[in-house]
C-alpha cells in the first residue's frame, strides 16, 4: 500500500510542516506496515488520528519542530495540540529526542509505541464523537469565544493522560531499541545500506525475537571483551628506535640534548631549540603486527547445545567476529550439526550484512554432531583468496571421530596453507585431546563464559615467527 498516490495523508496537523516533512512522513508510513496499520485503526476510531501520529513523528525526528499557532489550526484539533505540547514539555520526551532526532528507525519505532499508547488511552477515557466540529474561521474581528469548548471533547486531565502515555512509551521503546542495536554493534552507518522498512524490521526482530533477546546481553559482553583485548594489545605494542629527527618531544630527547638542558650556560639556547621543534630526538616506529589473516569459526548447534549452550557458542562466535572487524580480517561463520547439516555465512572486511548477521545468530539444526562436514567446508573456503591462511576455530560441546583419511588430508592442508586450528570444547570428555589431536590448541571447559577471554585472546595475539 503506497500513500504517495493518495494526496496528503494527513490534513489535521498541529506541527509546522513543509513538503519535505510530508514526504518523510509518507515514506515512513510506506516502509513501516505496523505504523500504517495503526494509522488505519486509529482513523477508523478517531478521525484525525493520523495527524496526531504525524505530529508525534515530527517531534521525534525533526531537529527543531514548532507547533502551529493556535489560531491556525482547526477547532476540533485543540486537544491534539495540547497533547503534543504537553508531550514535548516532558523530561522523557527530551531524553528520547537525544537519540531519535534524524534517526529514521528510532523515530519510527518511537512513534509506533507512542501512537499505540495514545490510542489506548483515548479508547479508555474519551468517547468517540458522532460528528466532527467544522473548522473555525479566523476572520479579522471575529473572536471564537466558544470554539475551544465546542471542539474539545477532552478534559485537561485526559489530555495529560494521553501526553504522559505517549511520552513514556516513546522513551521506553527508543531506549530499548538504541541499547539493543548498540549491543549488536549496529549503528546508523552499518544499517544505511538497507531500505528503511528492513531496518525497522531488523530492530523489531532484535527487540522481540526470543533467541535474539537472549543473545543480546552476551553478545554485548563478548563485543566489549573483544574491544578491550584488542585495545590492550594495540597499546602494548613496543616502539623501536629507528633513527634521529628534529622535534620537541622531551621524552624522546637524545642524551646530548638532555645534557644541554641541564647546563646553566646552554639551557637557554636548548629551550629555544626545543620550543621551535629543532631539538634532536629519537625517531621511533611502532612495530606493526602481522595478523593471522582470515578467520573461520565453526559453531556446533547439535541437539545437546539447545538453550544456554547454543547462546554461549553463538556469543563467542560473534565476539570473534568483533575481533575480525577490528583487525580488518575476513570472517566466515559455519553453523553445523549432523553430516548433512552445514550452512556458511560470510562476512568480508567492511561488509557485514546486518540481516545475515542475525540469521547467523539464530540458525540452529538440533541434530547430531559431525565435525568432518564443517571442516571440509572450511577447507573449501580456504581455497578462495579471501580466506587463505589464518585461523579456524571449532566451538563444540560434543566429541566425534574423524576418519584417518580425512585427518591426514586436514593436516596436510594445515601445513601447505599455513592454517592454525583452535578447538574449544565445552563439557569435555576424558578422550578430548585424542579426538581433537588435529588442533594446534585445545581449550576445554564446562562453562564457555569462563574461557571467553582465553579464546578471544588466541586470535588477538600476534602470530609467532
Amino acid at each position: 500500500m503506497a500513500l504517495a498516490a493518495e494526496g496528503e495523508p494527513e490534513d489535521q496537523r498541529v506541527v509546522e510542516n513543509d513538503r519535505f516533512d510530508r514526504l518523510t512522513w509518507r515514506n515512513t508510513l510506506d516502509e513501516c506496515p505496523a505504523l500504517r496499520q495503526l494509522r488505519v485503526k486509529g482513523e477508523a476510531k478517531r478521525p484525525g488520528f493520523g495527524g496526531l501520529l504525524a505530529d508525534l513523528h515530527a517531534g521525534l525526528y525533526k531537529p527543531d519542530p514548532h507547533l502551529l499557532d493556535a489560531s491556525a489550526i482547526r477547532a476540533n484539533a485543540e486537544w491534539q495540540r495540547a497533547a503534543v505540547e504537553r508531550s514535548w514539555d516532558s523530561k522523557e520526551w527530551g531524553q528520547t529526542r537525544e537519540a531519535s532526532v534524524l534517526d529514521e528507525v528510532l523515530s519510527a519505532l518511537g512513534t509506533l509505541a507512542a501512537g499505540n499508547e495514545a490510542l489506548k488511552v483515548l479508547d479508555e477515557q474519551v468517547p468517540v464523537l458522532d460528528e466532527q466540529v467544522p473548522p473555525v474561521a479566523n476572520t479579522a474581528g471575529t473572536e471564537p469565544a466558544d470554539a475551544s469548548a465546542a471542539a474539545s471533547p477532552m478534559t485537561p486531565q485526559q489530555v495529560r493522560s494521553v501526553a504522559r502515555a505517549a511520552a513514556h512509551a516513546a522513551k521506553q521503546e527508543v531506549t530499548e531499541a538504541q541499547q539493543v542495536l548498540a549491543g549488536w554493534g549496529l549503528d546508523q552507518g552499518s544499517l544505511q545500506r538497507l531500505p528503511l522498512g528492513r531496518r525497522i524490521e531488523l530492530a523489531q526482530r532484535l527487540m522481540h525475537e526470543a533467541k535474539l533477546r537472549s543473545l543480546a546481553e552476551i553478545v554485548g559482553a563478548m563485543r566489549a571483551l573483544a574491544a578491550g583485548l584488542h585495545k590492550r594489545r594495540v597499546t602494548a605494542r613496543a616502539a623501536e628506535v629507528v633513527g634521529v629527527e628534529l622535534g620537541r618531544d622531551v621524552t624522546r630527547l637524545v642524551p646530548s640534548e638532555l645534557a644541554r638542558l641541564a647546563h646553566p650556560l646552554l639551557r637557554y639556547e636548548s629551550m629555544q631549540r626545543l620550543s621551535s621543534g629543532q631539538a634532536l630526538q629519537w625517531r621511533k616506529a611502532e612495530r606493526q603486527p602481522q595478523g593471522r589473516g582470515p578467520m573461520i569459526v565453526l559453531c556446533d548447534t547439535s541437539g545437546s547445545t539447545a538453550g544456554r549452550q547454543e547462546v554461549l557458542i553463538k556469543g563467542l562466535a560473534l565476539g570473534l567476529l568483533e575481533v575480525a572487524k577490528r583487525q580488518k580480517r575476513n570472517y566466515a561463520g559455519i553453523v553445523f550439526s549432523g553430516p548433512t547439516e552445514c550452512l556458511p555465512f560470510e562476512f568480508p572486511v567492511g561488509k557485514v550484512d546486518p540481516e545475515a548477521l542475525l540469521d547467523f545468530a539464530v540458525t540452529a539444526f538440533g541434530g547430531g554432531t559431525d565435525w568432518e562436514t564443517p571442516l571440509r567446508e572450511a577447507m573449501r573456503l580456504q581455497l578462495a583468496a579471501p580466506y587463505r591462511q589464518g585461523d579456524i576455530v571449532l566451538i563444540t560441546d560434543g566429541l566425534c571421530r574423524l576418519s584417518e583419511e580425512f585427518t591426514s588430508e586436514l593436516l596436510r592442508m594445515k601445513k601447505d596453507r599455513d592454517v592454525r586450528v583452535v578447538g574449544v570444547l565445552a563439557q569435555a570428555g576424558a578422550n578430548a585431546h585424542d579426538a581433537l589431536d588435529f588442533c594446534d590448541r585445545v581449550i576445554e571447559t564446562r562453562d564457555l563464559n569462563a574461557v571467553a577471554a582465553e579464546v578471544l585472546g588466541e586470535v588477538v595475539e600476534e602470530r609467532g615467527p
